[in-house]
Formats: C-alpha cells, structure tokens, sequence
C-alpha cells in the first residue's frame, strides 16, 4: 500500500473517476454482468452452505467466469447510479464480500488470516469499486462508518460523496471478512428493494448463532464485534446489549444465560462486565471460513 494519498475531487454528474487510494489490482478482462445481482445470487446459493461456509474450491473451477463478470460489474459500477441509501447500502456490502471472497481465491494456503498474517493484504490493498480504487477498509470504516481517517490516512473526498446518509450498525451482519466468527455469508446478494429486509433477517439469524454468544457450561465467549463496533450498535438509540437482546428469540437454548450479560448495558459496561467477569470474554476466531 502506497505512503501517500491524494485527495480527490467530489463526484460529479460526468462520473469522473477521482485520485483515490492508489492502484488496484489489473483489471479482469471479463465482460460485467448484465444483471450482477442475478449473477452473484446464483453463486452464492451455489458455493455457500446453510451455515455459511463456503466452498471455494467450487467457486474457482466451474463459476469462475460468472464470479469475474461480477467482479467486473463491482468495479465498473457507475457511482452516479447509486442514489439513495438501499443503492449503496446493497451495492458496498455485495462489493466488500465479493473482493474477500477473491481474497481468499487468491491465496489458498491462507487458513487463518490472523496467524497467517493477512490483514494488512486482505484489508488494505485496492480493489476497483464503482470506478474508484479503495480498500476494503475503506469501503467499511471510510464510507459505511463515516470515519474520515482510515489506517492513517485522510479518506479522499470522492470515497467520501458515496456515503449513505446515515451509519446503519446492520452493515456489520452483511459484512463477511470470510472468518469463522464473522456473521454468515448470505445466499444471496444484497438488492436495493430488500437490503432493509435483508440486513434483519442477518441481524436475527447472528443474534440468535454461536457466533454472537457461544456457551460452554457457566463460560460464555462474546462476539468481538460488540467489543469492536460497540459504539455503532450504542448510536442505534439502545445499548449494545439491548440492541441484539431486540432481535434474539426468547426460545433459543442458552437465552437465560446471555440475557442477564447483555441487559441494559452498552459497549463500555460489556467491555467492563467482561473485565470483571472470568468467565465472560470477547473472542473472534479468523480461521477461513471453508466448506472443505
């Protein structure tokens, strides 16, 4: 990743493509998808499983030339056509976990992205999205998250201009960083008339997963993002506890154990429950999240 950036213009009826954060990867010569959410619906259903793992090796043989019209449909994307907050919302989300997903394509031997070192190659290399070069951690932190520095550097003005008009804390349930503690891969993509619709039905199906609360007898592991993203989820208007209590059903097993830790308490009072608490932990396991 380059030691400089340059600030770029804002975006503009003409669709100019502004400096951004530096080059990205060579463009696919694959022809973009007609229909790219068609498209990505169709291997999504194909390669990732119930419990959202996913199988890449499938996705690299007989889908590959589909995968590649998505990805150059995501990156030739007219930024212009994104107008209202279901666009972007959809279109970012669809774009972040189609360039993780060709992440791990191209680096197979990677089988834990913590242990085998690839945060800085995964999150903060450029990808070619809606005419612009960004980083995943940018597209997330930069133009979902509303932060105007991201990994030290200012966040160019252009990647600013595609903001949705608010932070909405369901991105982090649509969100795959193809870990094993990240919230489940959909099996299906993102579209403009569901992404509301969508992003519940993620938030209900990590709130009531292992994956947001895992009990083992009186040990109960909590999900790093609470921890991470706990001031998102507290600017929803309710705590972080509060706010997945909302979408957990009474009826799940373990529902009288994580109720009494999540009641009432935002990010700060969980960070200090946990502290105080051996029992409790934040944890996040990044091995890839493989079928095979």
């Amino acid at each position: 990743m380059p030691a400089f950036i340059l600030l770029c213009s804002v975006l503009v009826a003409a669709c100019t493509v502004a400096p951004d954060a530096g080059p990205a990867p060579e463009a696919s010569p694959a022809a973009p998808a007609a229909d790219y959410e068609a498209t990505l619906t169709r291997i999504l259903t194909a390669v990732v499983t119930t419990d959202g793992l996913v199988d890449y090796d499938r996705l690299a043989a007989d889908l590959q030339a589909e995968f590649d019209s998505v990805k150059a449909a995501v990156a030739q994307r007219n930024p212009v056509t994104l107008a209202t907050d279901a666009q972007k919302l959809a279109f970012f989300l669809n774009a972040y976990n189609v360039w993780m997903l060709d992440n791990i394509l191209g680096a197979p031997a990677v089988t834990n992205i913590a242990a085998d070192n690839r945060f800085e190659a995964f999150f903060q290399t450029p990808f070619r999205v809606a005419g612009f070069n960004m980083t995943l951690n940018q597209l997330e932190n930069g133009v979902l998250r509303f932060e105007d520095v991201v990994d030290g550097l200012v966040l160019p003005e252009g990647l600013q201009a595609l903001r949705p008009s608010a932070l909405d804390p369901r991105i982090h349930v649509g969100l795959n960083c193809a870990a094993l503690s990240c919230p489940k891969l959909r099996r299906e993509a993102f579209t403009p008339a569901r992404v509301d619709a969508q992003l519940d039905a993620a938030l209900a199906d990590f709130a009531n997963d292992d994956r947001l609360a895992a009990v083992d007898g009186s040990a109960v592991t909590l999900s790093s993002l609470l921890d991470w993203f706990g001031a998102d989820f507290d600017a929803s208007g309710m705590p972080t506890g509060d706010y997945f209590l909302a979408a957990m059903s009474p009826s799940r097993p373990d529902f009288a154990t994580i109720q009494p830790i999540l009641d009432g308490r935002d990010a700060a009072a969980l960070r200090a429950f946990v502290e105080a608490n051996a029992d409790v932990q934040f944890g996040y396991d990044w091995t890839v999240n493989r079928a095979n």
